[in-house]
């Protein structure tokens, strides 16, 4: 898919995303938004690259309220050289929970090359929980703004587990990992290599 400008899904059972290629989405590539509580989004084997946006990220994850919950699974997939400029955060993905809940889970995927312009270079994850599993982030970066945060991932609970984080920036905290005030994260396994030379820590919690 080329040069589209993106699809929304309305899910109350299970919608999966297979073996695409999504290449210069216009606003975005994927909207996922639950209705009610058994709503499960898959991406498995695809790409989104090259996308950009001056409002939101190119995949939406999304519940916008408390009797409705989303469990989003990213799966062997790659997100490169994607660009939000709006407000919401999130390079590649953005999960958005407002009252409900968004699980996700990220397992054996790539994110290279994507920024945003406030927070989260590859992914924000707002108001849910966010797993990934053997995955790889390189040279994402939220600089858009001074005080930008996680230059691969803004979130409020994260677990992150034999990944590797390698030259991401953020030009205000957090260049591979920032955790919301309030929010808590369990790293194990895992490696953050960052050679900026912007004085930010690698992983940085708000509470800390």
């Amino acid at each position: 898919l080329d040069g589209y400008s993106g699809i929304y899904f309305d899910i109350s059972s299970t919608v999966t995303i297979q073996n695409l290629v999504v290449d210069n989405a216009g606003q975005f590539a994927f909207n996922l938004r639950a209705s009610g509580l058994d709503a499960v989004a898959n991406i498995v084997d695809t790409t989104v690259l090259d996308s950009s946006s001056n409002y939101e990220a190119p995949v939406q994850a999304i519940v916008y309220s408390a009797s409705d919950q989303l469990d989003f699974n990213v799966v062997r997939s790659a997100f490169v050289g994607n660009y939000n400029a709006g407000g919401n955060g999130g390079g590649a993905l953005l999960m958005f929970s407002e009252g409900g809940a968004v699980e996700a889970t990220v397992t054996d995927s790539y994110f290279v090359g994507n920024s945003a312009f406030y927070s989260g270079g590859a992914i924000e994850s707002y108001g849910g929980h966010l797993t990934v599993l053997n995955s790889t982030f390189s040279n994402n970066s939220a600089t858009g703004d001074p005080e930008a945060t996680g230059g691969a991932i803004s979130t409020y609970y994260a677990a992150i587990l034999h990944s590797t984080f390698v030259d991401n920036i953020a030009s205000g905290y957090g260049n591979g990992l920032y955790v919301y005030a309030g929010g808590a994260a369990f790293v194990e396994n895992s490696i953050f290599y960052n050679d900026s030379e912007n004085g930010s820590l690698d992983i940085y919690a708000a509470d800390v």
